[in-house]
């Protein structure tokens, strides 16, 4: 029974099984996601929004594991800034794929304009989030979840049905068109490329496969969530800031491994609309670990370092807006200059976050 007491064990253990969690999220993460695009596949004949919630959902379990464990034990920071520092992670990855790329900036070659107003709708919902912090919250009849984040679950509800209203309408497009492919929106391509799964696997097997992996990373989750419990303590770095790098880092993995293959597929529409999409459904979860925290709303256990957070992920998410918009082709380091802002700011935001901690 003693090594189940995290805090009990070393600090050098606890990285150890950290470490081991983190590959089993990095691993599960990849093949949930790719389970559940090939069931989403099959259901075509539903609708739409079913299935960009079920992809959304499924894909989004490693924060959600991390987040309601964390509020679970009683630790809201943990909780909220290993979500909220999920935001940030997944713009620098973006920069980071941009250097992989090398050639042009990723924000040239985006077309489409659903992609600005994911990006516009992620800084609307980080804006409510931040103002339930600052405004405090209360519950709603006696439930002891809060209404702020009651309200982010309505929002993200309504921005989803916003996002595939204007995807099915006829928008705009610049003048000059991108040189990738016209179908640069569909993931099918990443799937065949990148996993060995075959694709011909009925429905009931994929269903299995996906509850395998989802129980693996519900596990690994609880592991992560209680091994940063410990090690905040231990290194003296607060959950806050631990929950931030540590935690954002480790639930943001199978992102990263999904955007890597999009842009080797020339497929760069996806990276920021996956981006964008993930980080939507990351503030959304906010309300699910306020319902596993039964102190009180946890949106009032957020403090300046948590609002700094959403913040630094405000920044980030208008630089590359502004890329997108401006589409200049410039390349600074293998990047974009949009790109380079975004790690400089990513950076300096750890910096400052560490002496808030």
């Amino acid at each position: 029974m003693n090594i189940l007491r995290f805090d009990a064990l070393a600090a050098g253990w606890n990285a150890v099984l950290f470490a081991m969690a983190g590959a089993v999220v990095w691993y599960a993460g990849i093949q949930l996601a790719r389970y559940a695009k090939l069931i989403s596949d099959r259901l075509k004949g539903q609708q739409a929004l079913i299935g960009t919630l079920l992809l959304g959902g499924v894909a989004s379990l490693p924060e959600t594991a991390t987040s309601v464990s964390a509020s679970l034990i009683g630790n809201a920071p943990l909780a909220i800034n290993m979500l909220l520092g999920g935001i940030a992670v997944t713009m620098a990855m973006i920069a980071i794929v941009d250097a992989i790329k090398g050639w042009e900036p990723l924000s040239v070659d985006v077309v489409h304009p659903i992609i600005l107003l994911q990006g516009a709708l992620v800084v609307l919902i980080l804006t409510v989030a931040a103002a339930g912090m600052v405004a405090g919250d209360r519950p709603v009849l006696n439930t002891g979840i809060g209404g702020w984040t009651s309200a982010l679950v309505l929002l993200y509800l309504f921005f989803i049905w916003l996002i595939k209203h204007y995807e099915r309408s006829t928008p705009w497009i610049p003048r000059q068109a991108s040189r990738s492919p016209p179908a640069a929106l569909e993931p099918a391509a990443i799937e065949r490329t990148e996993s060995k799964q075959p694709v011909r696997a009925s429905l009931g097997a994929l269903i299995l496969r996906i509850l395998v992996a989802s129980t693996a990373i519900l596990m690994a989750g609880y592991v992560l969530a209680r091994t940063s419990d410990a090690l905040s303590e231990q290194t003296g770095l607060g959950a806050s800031f631990v929950g931030m790098v540590l935690g954002g880092i480790s639930t943001s993995l199978p992102e990263l491994s999904t955007t890597l293959a999009a842009v080797r597929l020339k497929q760069y529409e996806m990276a920021f609309a996956e981006a964008f999409g993930t980080n939507l459904f990351s503030v959304m979860l906010l309300f699910f670990a306020d319902a596993a925290y039964s102190k009180q709303p946890i949106l009032n256990e957020a403090g300046r370092f948590s609002i700094l957070a959403i913040l630094l992920g405000i920044a980030v998410t208008t630089v590359y807006l502004a890329g997108l918009i401006m589409r200049r082709n410039y390349v600074v380091f293998k990047m974009g200059i949009d790109s380079l802002i975004v790690l400089l700011l990513y950076l300096g935001g750890l910096i400052v976050l560490f002496h808030l901690r």
